[in-house]
């Protein structure tokens, strides 16, 4: 047995490998299904691989039935060749796998690494020191920006951690940037996640608050004093070109000599410090003067030229002695101030997992090999050692340095003992850098990358070099014939173009065409800017329709065709595009949530009661009504007049007054009352959007049922939690649907479509991680390990090489995506990008383009499209099974409130005889009187009772009205006098120990007035039970006592007793 490395490419049957090699492993012995770990990099990809599996094992045991067909049958073949036993016994072998898999399924293991690791911690929670029953957090954005508010309401409690962020907040705004800090300190936690800085940020966690404090004054201090000395060079020299009347014309090349360049430092503009060519000759070689120059102006220059050859001199030492600790500390400075807060977010992050019973998923890895990296066998896979014996490892470009070692011991274990264990992988397919996947792992195997200062890893390394076997995967059979030669061609020359560390990648990037379609077809289309009136985007846009039907017209159907994007904008920008044209489209970009104009008036409801002047939502909301024709002249007649009525006018709750106007019910009150998931629920009943049949609003209600695990997930978190993830929330549907599919390549990577389109393939080489973790030196001594931006400004510094590598990585990286795009399709390629410029001071896809063409002798100044192989190449395989679309009706649930009432205090608000009816009512209605002084207070008494449960709205609302109707009355609301001094519910103690209550007492001087309120008719019986109240009083000493009854529904309320 071997540790064999599969070294693949697009198309050459990878996971059909894997399957075949699994096979390998249970035909022989069937119980070996248990002992099998295969991993892969998505659940998507282990769920196709558990697929692959059983659908082979059924085939093969049931091809007496139904003979044998396609991969299966070739597989079958390698099998019997391999395994070398009969038929017979191999479809005995595969029926009996296939029934122990089915009747013993969590045996069947096949998952995500991630998934594996997982069940691994949970196993040994106890020894890894964590909860027993933790969760795991799948978004870690949403942790860290959490971590990073409780870390910004920390200020003013914490001195040091004020301090700092006061001095950040105030450094971002010297230098006319956003002030809001929070995204760089968001952008500096991810640190703690990251496989490839731990070792850094536990070295700065060593330092305080107060020592990242002083480095940057110091560092800002040196800044400053190097830029005001070269200011002040600019200051004379401008000072003397001032006082000899010279303008900037006179001088050799005018707006690009030396004037400018003076000017620039004299401004206060240090972006370009070197002297260009012009600048430099017009010192050295004595060539000031430009050919408009008069003789009077050449004699002014001649008089102050020696001067100004000086300060050229001056500023030349100047930059020479001090430009590389400059520019090292200005890469610097921007990251100290969040660097210096780390420990603190760990802190709060500690404690926030600790809270909340949480694990991230991005720790699993990290927890892992605490243990692992120190221990020749660890604890943890004692148990994983003795049941797995063949480890299957796929995507292993994408791997991790930490995950990969991880799993190094199960492979030293397994190979110990003699047993098969592989790995598959494409170097040339490694898109995930930043997932922490390094591809120098995959080419260096069976050598471990980053193992140096690791002695059990190097020991371990022996292992794998003894039992190495590597073998290529060398057939292509997703493309046709003529489409694999291409990209044979293509990629030979393009890789010339890569650092030579990394030309490896492409050594052996040629495949054999294994298809049995010999046609194929490439068109590679530049865009010349003044070719036609169209801009760039449009011609994008209608290219992009064109080809489409071109396709139909070679019996291409919509489901087979893919247009794959760079980035998401650009994949809604498409799929919009496409569905105005009528175009069919299936898109995760395009099924966004935010694509839902309902979703959004939902999120825009939320921004209005936060902040009733939000014009933006203003026009959502806007724009729905428009959207669902509910729109009338006089309410609002403009759209001006609907932006105008924000501000200090407008009044939140007579807008969702005038709401009503069309059936929409919504008490803004009430919405701020409700959790977040019910507000939700509540817009979406009172816009009547459940019969909208909308399949966004299910899926935007099950995104945030998800996010109320947070307590303090209320409307603003709402908000902020949209405006992260509304480019990225979508609804999912069937893979089958017969429409264009628009995504971006990432997504495509792994899948296979008979028509290909790239558009936009524009983009420009840019540096993939905006950060490089160095060792300052002694420029800042303190420090062995810093983080700078990694930008042009580290040429020509200690840096470069670093700089320079991670250039060369990012290159590598651009080639791999274009590598993957191009790969994609088995039959039409079709490549939309802008006409390359003559000289190209960087790399971008026109030039590597354009590289290829000129190299192969295929590039001519006056054309614009190139195409190779057949024009004429056909679908093949015209039809393709599909289903029926059934539309679903939209249902959410009913307010609870409306079907339970809970009520707190029953046996007093009730009367326990008669629970219902007009007894009940006027309980209700006698118990709010007795908390209503007057007018101001009737509605925040109705909206307590509602809070408690005692009314749900549509009652208060009712209730409400009524109230007012009765305490406004002429008659009535001078016993609800605000001014006056009233009792409610008074106790009269009488001589035998019983107790009158009249409903409220009203004190004026010497006189009292006894009030009782009644919900029904008029009666005498209630005149008697007022003069009762009177009598009493009277018999304690009150002489000047009167009574009244106010009757609630009566036309003519006060009913006075003499």
């Amino acid at each position: 047995m071997s540790f064999t490395v599969y070294k693949s490419s697009a198309g050459s049957g990878k996971t059909f490998t894997l399957v075949r090699e699994y096979l390998t492993l249970v035909l022989e012995n069937p119980w070996k299904y248990k002992r099998i770990l295969a991993i892969t990099f998505t659940n998507k990809a282990a769920n196709e691989m558990k697929e692959r599996v059983i659908n082979a094992l059924l085939q093969i045991g049931n091809q007496q039935q139904n003979p044998l067909s396609g991969s299966v049958a070739v597989m079958f073949d390698q099998l019997k060749e391999k395994l070398k036993m009969p038929d017979e016994k191999l479809v005995e072998n595969a029926q009996m796998v296939t029934q122990l898999i089915l009747h013993h399924y969590s045996d069947f293991a096949i998952s995500t690494i991630d998934s594996f690791v997982h069940k691994i911690i949970r196993s040994f929670a106890f020894d890894l020191r964590l909860p027993m029953g933790f969760e795991v957090e799948l978004d870690t954005e949403e942790t860290l920006r959490r971590i990073i508010d409780l870390l910004v309401n920390k200020a003013g409690s914490d001195e040091d951690l004020t301090n700092l962020l006061v001095k950040f907040t105030q450094a971002k705004t010297e230098d006319e940037k956003n002030w809001n800090i929070e995204d760089d300190i968001y952008n500096v936690a991810k640190l703690l996640m990251q496989e490839d800085s731990q070792k850094q940020v536990k070295t700065l966690k060593e330092h305080s608050i107060g020592d990242f404090i002083k480095i940057h004054v110091v560092i800002s201090k040196f800044i400053f004093e190097y830029e005001q000395q070269l200011q002040k060079f600019g200051d004379k020299a401008m000072a003397l070109i001032r006082q000899s009347a010279v303008g900037e014309a006179a001088f050799a090349q005018g707006n690009r000599g030396i004037y400018p360049w003076f000017n620039r430092f004299a401004k206060g503009d240090f972006s370009r410090q070197k002297p260009t060519n012009t600048v430099i000759n017009t010192v050295e070689q004595d060539k000031w003067y430009s050919g408009k120059a008069s003789a009077a102006d050449k004699a002014a220059i001649d008089s102050i030229k020696q001067q100004l050859s000086d300060v050229y001199l001056e500023i030349l030492q100047h930059i020479e002695n001090n430009e590389e600790k400059y520019k090292i500390s200005q890469a610097v400075r921007n990251n100290l101030y969040p660097l210096a807060i780390l420990h603190e977010i760990e802190q709060i992050l500690d404690d926030y997992r600790s809270e909340n019973n949480i694990l991230l998923i991005s720790e699993f890895n990290q927890r892992i090999s605490k243990v692992v990296m120190n221990e020749p066998v660890p604890f943890i896979y004692e148990r994983v050692g003795e049941k797995f014996q063949h480890y299957l490892v796929d995507e292993f470009q994408d791997t991790s340095v930490l995950q990969w070692q991880n799993l190094l011991p199960l492979y030293e274990n397994s190979l110990s003992t003699n047993n098969f264990n592989m790995i598959v992988g494409d170097a040339k397919q490694a898109i995930y850098r930043w997932r922490s996947g390094e591809v120098e792992q995959f080419i260096q195997l069976p050598k471990l990358y980053k193992s140096d200062d690791l002695p059990l890893i190097k020991e371990r390394e022996q292992v794998l070099i003894r039992n190495h076997e590597a073998k290529d995967l060398i057939h292509n059979f997703r493309s046709a014939k003529q489409l694999v030669e291409f990209n044979n061609a293509f990629f030979k020359i393009v890789a010339g173009l890569l650092p030579e560390n990394y030309r490896e990648v492409y050594a052996n990037a040629a495949q054999i065409a294994g298809s049995s379609n010999t046609g194929g077809f490439v068109e590679i289309a530049f865009y010349k800017n003044d070719q036609d009136e169209f801009d760039k985007e449009t011609h994008n846009l209608n290219r992009i329709v064109e080809i489409i039907h071109q396709s139909e017209a070679f019996d291409y159907k919509p489901g087979d065709i893919a247009v794959l994007c760079r980035n998401n904008s650009s994949a809604s920008l498409i799929a919009a595009h496409l569905l105005q044209q009528n175009i069919p489209v299936v898109s995760s970009e395009s099924l966004l949530l935010a694509a839902s104009i309902n979703v959004r008036t939902i999120i825009s409801i939320a921004r209005m009661l936060v902040s009733a002047d939000d014009q933006i939502a203003r026009m959502e909301l806007l724009n729905w009504f428009r959207q669902n024709k509910k729109m009338e002249q006089d309410w609002p007649s403009s759209i001006e007049q609907w932006v105008k009525g924000a501000g200090k006018d407008f009044r939140i709750k007579s807008f969702f007054g005038n709401l009503e106007k069309f059936g929409i019910k919504i008490n803004s009150d009430r919405l701020l009352e409700l959790s977040v998931y019910e507000f939700c629920e509540e817009v979406i009943r009172g816009f009547d959007m459940q019969n909208s049949n909308d399949p966004y609003i299910p899926f935007f209600l099950d995104s945030v049922l998800d996010q109320m695990k947070d307590p303090g997930f209320d409307l603003k978190a709402l908000i902020d939690w949209w405006g992260r993830k509304k480019d990225r929330l979508s609804i999912v549907v069937p893979a089958e649907v017969n429409a264009v599919k628009v995504m971006t390549i990432h997504k495509s990577k792994g899948l296979e479509f008979p028509v290909v389109i790239y558009p936009f393939a524009n983009e420009k080489l840019k540096i993939s991680k905006d950060k490089l973790w160095v060792d300052p030196g002694e420029i800042i001594p303190d420090l062995n390990t810093i983080l700078v931006d990694a930008s042009a400004n580290l040429q020509e510094t200690r840096f470069e090489e670093s700089y320079l590598e991670e250039k060369g990585k990012s290159l590598l990286d651009l080639i791999n995506v274009l590598y993957v795009v191009m790969t994609r399709a088995a039959d039409r390629l079709h490549v939309i990008s802008d006409y390359p410029p003559k000289s190209a001071e960087s790399v971008s896809i026109p030039v590597v383009l354009k590289h290829y063409l000129q190299t192969a002798n295929h590039w001519q100044d006056d054309l614009t499209i190139y195409k190779f192989g057949d024009e004429n190449t056909r679908n093949q395989n015209k039809e393709k099974p599909g289903g029926q679309q059934k539309p679903i009706d939209l249902t959410t649930s009913a307010d609870w409130r409306k079907l339970v009432s809970l009520s707190l205090q029953a046996p007093e608000y009730w009367e326990i005889e008669h629970p219902a009816g007009d007894s009940e009512w006027g309980t209700l209605i006698h118990k709010m009187l007795s908390k209503i002084r007057s007018k101001k207070d009737i509605q925040e008494v109705v909206s307590a009772f509602e809070a408690n449960g005692l009314l749900d709205f549509e009652i208060a609302d009712k209730i409400g009205n009524q109230l007012r109707h009765f305490i406004t009355h002429p008659a009535v609301e001078p016993y609800f006098n605000p001014e006056i001094t009233s009792l409610e519910e008074f106790d009269l103690l009488l001589p035998n120990g019983d107790i009158q209550r009249p409903d409220r007492v009203i004190l004026d001087g010497d006189k009292i007035t006894v009030v009782d309120y009644k919900t029904g008719r008029k009666s005498e019986k209630h005149v008697l039970q007022v003069k009762k109240y009177i009598k009493t009083l009277q018999q304690v000493g009150y002489q000047n006592v009167f009574g009244v009854v106010l009757y609630i529904y009566e036309k003519n309320p006060v009913e006075v007793v003499k």
